[in-house]
């Protein structure tokens, strides 16, 4: 483990009471056997233990009372005596339930303390928190009646704030709003001779690449009896979209119409930035700021959870950086109740204002592009941190060659080596599955030649820092969508272009690989 960071839980498994606030720098692992680097000499945890007892901010948390009261006799009590008295167990960082004598986490423990102890022995590392998804929190804290902030409540880990496995693939609204689907006949459009292409299809993939086209975990079809955002899968499973014709259904009128027809009566929708609520006029400035969805109107945590909103797409413009909303929010930028805050003019006192203000002064953005080129998979050595492909070519680790060869037209620098990326994903330099996304074929096809993105790169006909094609002659070149590169015959299967589109078009959580390079 590198130095500075043991996580505090970690601490709190091999230290019985050990505050998260004493976390200790300087920490590595060996052959699963942890020590401590203390004043240049290795400390054994064992030794780091009989330390700990001697730790005048241990002895003063275990010592003090902070209004800690017995369950039963309501006597106040420190955490020694709650110890000795069977109710604390500081291995577990739990309470004791008094009447069982099983473990309880922090909101069990509820029942016994008042919240305002529970919050502060959560803050000091004591108690660990069962983090509860968004939807729970929010009923939860409404029936206990304890404020607590958002940033607050994020940081001590009281609740999450959801985010489902991300695919590089399209949603159905970006199929819709690029005229990858006929309209007429609710399939993808496809050249004469080539096999129709429907939504059923488009939903399937029995291999982890390449992934199903559709996108099937994004809320993005309304129910209007329910007045609920479903995946696409789940709306075919309740009738309202029908993969094979393309048809969607108005549950609650029993209209059917096309895709294009749902999407533009807002029927099929990805979740939105807060700047297109405003455009879109979704978000009111009635009742303090509101979201509507269908016949409700929603707060901002509310439209969160229900999937009205994206929370990772970057789009909220502070300080001169960019955030989502999960950022702005665990920032404290965002509040809870739809208010920005920001600098004003000056740069030092706050202001706060509406989502329609900030829209207005420029502060809520466009969506902010990411592509396959963006994603971090490529290790720089000299400081061991990881970059994406265009930040590697900026660092000169990875250079472009122009080569008729696959696997020489780009290369990773290895001080005064040059490897291949396939012996450099050998070599856990580069991330494995992003070398295996840039180099398989996906049906690109040049003057007659089939090309994986690296030798697109190499041979100009894909601007990776642009995440754009380029066609044409040296003095005619344009650049194109991949929707219109498919119509200019540049693919030879619409279900290749598709997948272009996906890595050119990937989520933001997406930027930051699974598996470690």
């Amino acid at each position: 483990m590198a130095p500075n960071c043991l996580p505090p839980e970690l601490l709190f498994e091999l230290v019985p009471f050990v505050p998260a606030k004493c976390a200790v720098p300087n920490v590595f692992s060996s052959c699963r056997l942890l020590h401590i680097l203390l004043h240049s000499r290795v400390v054994k945890w064992k030794e780091w233990r009989e330390m700990l007892k001697m730790n005048p901010i241990v002895s003063q948390i275990r010592n003090e009372s902070y209004g800690l009261k017995h369950p039963v006799t309501k006597e106040n009590m420190t955490i020694n005596e709650a110890i000795a008295n069977g109710l604390y167990r500081p291995e577990a960082r739990k309470f004791i339930n008094p009447n069982t004598g099983q473990e309880m986490d922090a909101f069990d423990s509820l029942s016994f303390y008042h919240p305002a102890i529970i919050h502060h022995f959560v803050k000091l590392g004591v108690l660990e928190v069962n983090t509860m998804d968004l939807a729970v929190a929010l009923e939860f804290f409404r029936l206990l009646e304890y404020e607590m902030s958002l940033p607050e409540a994020l940081k001590y880990g009281y609740l999450k704030i959801p985010m489902e496995p991300e695919t590089f693939s399209l949603t159905l609204s970006d199929c819709i709003e690029k005229n990858w689907i006929n309209e007429q006949t609710g399939q993808f459009f496809s050249r004469p001779g080539e096999q129709p292409y429907t939504l059923s299809h488009a939903m399937q993939s029995d291999t982890d690449w390449p992934p199903p086209i559709l996108k099937r975990n994004v809320r993005e079809c309304f129910d209007s009896v329910t007045n609920a955002w479903l995946t696409i899968t789940e709306a075919v499973n309740r009738g309202i979209l029908n993969a094979e014709t393309g048809i969607f259904t108005d549950r609650k009128s029993g209209t059917q119409m096309s895709l294009a027809a749902a999407h533009q009566r807002r029927l099929i929708q990805k979740p939105l930035t807060l700047t297109e609520a405003v455009e879109r006029n979704v978000w009111g400035e009635g009742g303090g700021g509101r979201f509507q969805n269908g016949d409700t109107h929603y707060t901002l945590l509310q439209a969160i959870n229900c999937g009205i909103l994206d929370m990772d797409v970057r789009h909220i413009l502070l300080g001169g950086e960019m955030f989502s909303i999960r950022e702005a929010l665990k920032k404290g930028m965002l509040l809870p109740h739809g208010i920005i805050v920001s600098e004003n003019a000056f740069g030092h006192n706050l202001e706060h204002m509406n989502l329609r203000m900030a829209y207005e002064r420029g502060i809520l953005r466009g969506r902010v592009r990411y592509t396959i080129f963006d994603l971090k998979g490529f290790k720089h050595e000299e400081n061991l941190s990881l970059l994406s492909f265009n930040d590697a070519v900026k660092a000169k680790i990875v250079q472009i060659c122009k080569s008729e060869s696959e696997k020489e037209s780009v290369k990773f620098v290895r001080g005064h080596q040059m490897l291949s990326l396939e012996d450099a994903a050998k070599q856990r330099l580069v991330n494995p599955r992003l070398y295996k996304i840039l180099t398989t074929r996906l049906g690109l096809r040049i003057k007659g030649k089939f090309l994986v993105l690296t030798s697109a790169v190499a041979s100009s006909v894909l601007d990776a820092s642009k995440g754009v094609l380029v066609v044409g002659c040296r003095s005619n070149r344009r650049e194109m969508s991949v929707r219109d590169a498919y119509a200019n015959g540049f693919f030879e299967y619409a279900g290749d272009a598709l997948y272009l589109a996906a890595l050119l078009d990937v989520h933001p959580s997406l930027l930051t690989p699974a598996m470690d390079a």
